[in-house]
């Protein structure tokens, strides 16, 4: 549960892909890590990061954007078909919500992808799916 919340964490605070970014990693998955990158350093798929005791994981901007470029456009794709329900299609905002939505590179996708609609992030994305799921369990 450490590694995934370092990731969340880190993922959270990227802003673009124009450099570098260190993803801490728990020592033991470094080891086993840093095996199997010696036996495949060779490989062009295995250039885009570097597993080291000292610095963990670390990603260069092409691959943090191979990353996060199928879910940003999932998101899109999936707005845009929701844009397109007679319910919904004169709307002028959206609502951006999880812990998720307070990535700066969703929100900068979603402004760019949807330029005519208002983006709106509460001050804790998360809270909204938390208070959401205590409601769901209390009906």
């Amino acid at each position: 549960m450490d590694l995934l919340d370092k990731w969340e964490n880190s993922k959270l605070r990227m802003t673009n892909f124009e450099r570098p970014r260190r993803v801490a990693l728990l020592y033991e998955l470094v080891e086993k890590l840093g095996g199997a990158y010696q036996i495949k350093q060779k490989s062009k798929a295995y250039k885009k990061f570097k597993i080291s005791y000292s610095d963990g994981l670390k990603l260069d901007g092409k691959a943090i954007k191979s990353i996060f470029d199928p879910l940003l456009k999932g998101i899109s794709d999936h707005i845009e078909k929701l844009l397109q329900e007679d319910e919904v299609k004169d709307s002028q905002y959206i609502f951006l919500v999880g812990g998720f939505g307070a990535s700066e590179i969703v929100q900068t996708h979603l402004k760019a992808a949807f330029p005519n609609l208002r983006l709106v992030v509460p001050f804790r994305p998360g809270m909204p799916v938390v208070q959401g799921a205590v409601m769901f369990t209390r009906a």
